[in-house]
């Protein structure tokens, strides 16, 4: 195996429509914003327990989601995909894939499901005075 960096690029270019938008998005929300996972400390002083900020956080955490998956799935579940793919593309496989992919939307979410709670553990964990001790 050897990296080939025409086709490298090639690969990249494909997600550069997002990728700068999401740098720059990234960027401006590091420079910005005053706290970064610190808000926990002045929650508790406003009387929030543990429990109602974990709630909070979880709700929060499944609504910022729902923006993000919802729209695509239901380009997958709704026949757009399929005229476009079919009709636009000129793609062979459409209609008849289209029972196959309806299943993707579902595995998103369980991808979802699976790592928020991981990467939620590991912020709370970096932000414990005691980590490391």
């Amino acid at each position: 195996m050897r990296v080939n960096l025409t086709l490298c690029r090639w690969l990249l270019r494909r997600t550069s429509v997002v990728t700068w938008p999401a740098m720059l998005a990234a960027m401006l929300y590091v420079a910005l914003m005053r706290l970064l996972g610190g808000a926990k400390p002045y929650l508790y002083t406003r009387g929030f327990d543990r429990d109602t900020l974990w709630l909070n956080l979880m709700l929060a955490t499944v609504i910022a989601v729902l923006p993000v998956w919802l729209p695509a799935a239901l380009i997958v579940w709704s026949p757009l995909r399929s005229i476009i793919q079919a009709d636009l593309f000129h793609n062979g496989w459409y209609p008849l894939m289209r029972p196959e992919d309806a299943i993707w939307p579902w595995l998103w979410l369980a991808g979802y499901a699976v790592l928020m709670p991981a990467v939620h553990y590991a912020w709370i964990r970096r932000a414990q005075a005691t980590r490391g001790g």
